[in-house]
């Protein structure tokens, strides 16, 4: 009788072992779901045109500066504001672009601090559109940074173009206190 008890007492052991042993394993193995889930970056450079999903962008220009004209006021900033002219064309159906965030060279994110920063629009397929959009970001940051645009406020399974700025500590420094202007909204028709 004592045997099975011994028996049963080191397969009991053996199998919160191996449990445990699982645990400890199957918290450090990836998830091959995880990488289905990200979204696919289309990465160009300044000018070139990212073919995403659901439409076709570009950013044709980017200014740096310490303030912003805003409709009724100008808006300064501790940091630098980037801001891209960006030209957008809807493929399959009505596209906008959605969100667009700064990552720099370092990983960080820099996304929209205030609302009304942006002057894009929701066009339908085959017509092109001229915008623009505003971030501030650390003058640190924007050495090396990258520009992320989505059609998708969600980007999950979807397409995102992330633009290479092309920025250099000397266009940080550069950087002046001149307000800078948000490009406005025009549809330009087929590309």
């Amino acid at each position: 009788m004592t045997g099975r008890w011994t028996g049963r007492l080191g397969t009991t052991a053996f199998i919160l072992a191996a449990l445990a042993l699982g645990r400890v394993i199957g918290d450090e193995l990836p998830r091959p779901f995880d990488r289905l889930n990200e979204p696919r970056d289309v990465e160009v450079g300044i000018g070139a045109t990212a073919a995403l999903r659901t439409a076709e962008v570009s950013v044709t220009r980017v200014q740096l500066g310490t303030a912003l004209a805003d409709t009724s006021s100008t808006l300064t900033t501790p940091g630098l504001w980037l801001v891209a002219d960006v030209q957008l064309t809807p493929t399959d159906a009505d596209a906008w672009l959605a969100t667009w965030e700064v990552v720099g060279a370092d990983g960080r994110e820099w996304g929209r601090t205030r609302p009304l920063l942006d002057t894009c629009r929701i066009t339908p397929p085959g017509i092109t559109q001229t915008c623009g959009v505003a971030l501030e970001v650390a003058p640190e940051a924007l050495p090396g940074a990258r520009l992320r645009l989505a059609t998708q406020e969600d980007v999950r399974y979807d397409d995102r173009a992330v633009v290479d700025l092309g920025l250099t500590e000397a266009h940080v420094e550069q950087a002046g206190d001149e307000p800078l202007e948000i490009r406005p909204f025009d549809m330009v028709g087929r590309p």
